[in-house]
């Protein structure tokens, strides 16, 4: 709604513009915002479909012109929230190879004849369940449920979902290949073409889908919490740390009541429900 109050819904949309063009996200609009945001704001290619002479048979990272118009509204269809504007960047790399990933193609990110198949007929998956009804609380554990279930979401062709580090941190949310950066669990980063989720990219995914925006942001556990306001009730739907302290986190899962929560737990699981109990030192439980 434009209204001029610079309120939470602005500054959930400046974060994850910023995220998704690889600015700091810190919410404030200051002079590298302002330069992209303009930028932005400038003509964009018409689009051209992929699978048209005039598009080259591999597009790659650098390119700028209607077939990366085409390509990113394709992507954006499978809830990839890039920013269209027609330039083939990083945050456009990101989804192209997250999009690969979920669909069991070559994860290189360049976009060849497979990949546009997948993007313009096929590879699409199961079709995603009717959105669930009920308060957004009722929706995060509803989704929590269907994605530890298998079920298809926007943006994934359903299946269960491992855990990889680093996984669901990428500039939209959802499974994605991970980062293997400071991994202790060196298993998690034996295949770096693995798509999954870690438990923090978990909880953004499905607060994102029972929002209806990134609202956690692509950070860690450690960023997640400062997002959150503690409670001493909680409710299903609400997030539960682990850790030493609210500064120095390591777990996070989606508490679904009787003591137990869903989560992306550890490597060589997929997300799956946990006693409260296996989630080490409890340091509390937050509402968004």
């Amino acid at each position: 709604t434009v209204d001029g109050d610079f309120g939470a819904n602005t500054l959930a949309a400046v974060r994850s513009y910023q995220s998704s063009h690889g600015l700091a996200v810190d919410g404030i609009v200051g002079p590298n915002t302002k330069a992209s945001l303009s930028s932005a704001s400038t003509s964009v290619p018409a689009p051209i479909s992929l699978t048209s002479s005039a598009c080259p048979t591999d597009i790659k990272q650098g390119e700028d012109d209607g077939c990366v118009t085409e390509l990113q509204e394709l992507l954006n269809a499978g809830g990839a929230g890039l920013s269209v504007d027609g330039d083939f960047g990083p945050a456009t790399l990101d989804a192209v190879e997250s999009f690969q990933g979920r669909h069991g193609l070559t994860v290189d990110g360049i976009v060849g004849p497979d990949t546009k198949a997948a993007l313009t007929g096929g590879g699409g998956g199961s079709t995603p369940p009717p959105p669930p009804s009920g308060d957004t609380l009722t929706k995060v554990v509803a989704y929590a449920h269907d994605i530890e279930n298998g079920d298809a979401e926007s943006g994934w062709g359903g299946g269960r979902i491992q855990y990889v580090w680093g996984g669901g941190h990428k500039g939209s949310p959802g499974p994605s290949t991970g980062t293997c950066v400071g991994d202790p669990q060196s298993l998690s980063c034996t295949n770096p073409a693995a798509v999954g989720l870690d438990c923090s990219g978990f909880a953004r995914w499905v607060y994102s889908l029972a929002y209806g925006h990134d609202v956690l942001g692509s950070g860690p556990t450690g960023v997640q919490i400062h997002e959150m306001s503690r409670v001493s009730s909680p409710v299903p739907g609400d997030l539960v740390f682990f850790g030493a302290s609210s500064s120095d986190t390591d777990h996070v899962g989606i508490y679904i009541g009787n003591d137990e929560m869903i989560n992306s737990y550890d490597t060589g699981t997929v997300v799956q429900t946990n006693h409260i109990a296996d989630g080490g030192h409890l340091i509390g439980y937050y509402q968004y």
